[in-house]
């Protein structure tokens, strides 16, 4: 099994890729290098990407998903390891992204990893208002 970080990932934390037949099965994990800035982010990744690569490497099931296999192996960890926090299917915590921006109208947020998002061609989804990129300090 191999992990690597990849810096292309900008809305999910990690991936599992399932290689190999089930006579030689064998994963690749990738990380997010912009996702998971922090060693709590890390480890709730890498351990929740370990269990989706353990049905497939383990058990041969390369299509367990979240279900109850992908689930046992959860427990397996959590019983193991009692001080990690809850294994959940999705991550939960903000990205956190260099730029943001704003609609002047409704003030819903969305964020960017490049100031690439024209505010003079571009308006809000939601009402339509102008949109202008916040101070990043």
């Amino acid at each position: 099994m191999e992990v690597r970080w990849n810096k292309r990932m900008t809305s999910t934390a990690g991936v599992t890729r399932l290689l190999g037949d089930s006579g030689d099965p064998c994963a690749i994990i990738e990380i997010s290098e912009k996702i998971c800035d922090s060693a709590a982010r890390l480890r709730d990744t890498l351990i929740h990407e370990m269990c989706h690569a353990a049905c497939w490497v383990i058990d041969g099931d390369g299509n367990a998903g979240h279900g109850w296999r992908w689930l046992f192996f959860c427990q397996t960890a959590a019983q193991a390891h009692p001080d990690l926090p809850p294994i959940s299917r999705y991550h939960d915590y903000e990205i956190h992204y260099p730029f943001m921006y704003e609609c002047t109208g409704c003030q819903s947020r969305v964020g960017r990893w490049k100031a690439s998002l024209d505010t003079q061609r571009f308006v809000c989804s939601r009402c339509k208002g102008d949109i202008i990129l916040l101070d990043s300090t």
